[in-house]
């Protein structure tokens, strides 16, 4: 599986990705809003 392959070089620091920015579950929308206006950077996070 690709996750089994990536979870060693994420855990040693070698793949390092660019986190724009995190928002609760509850805010997609403007997580949405942040893609589409092309304000995000690198990855916007949604977490639970």
């Amino acid at each position: 599986m690709e996750w089994d392959a990536l979870l060693p070089h994420l855990a040693s620091g070698a793949l390092d990705p660019v986190i724009s920015s995190s928002r609760p579950l509850e805010g997609v929308v403007d997580a949405l809003l942040e893609i589409d206006e092309r304000r995000a950077t690198g990855k916007v996070l949604l977490v639970p």
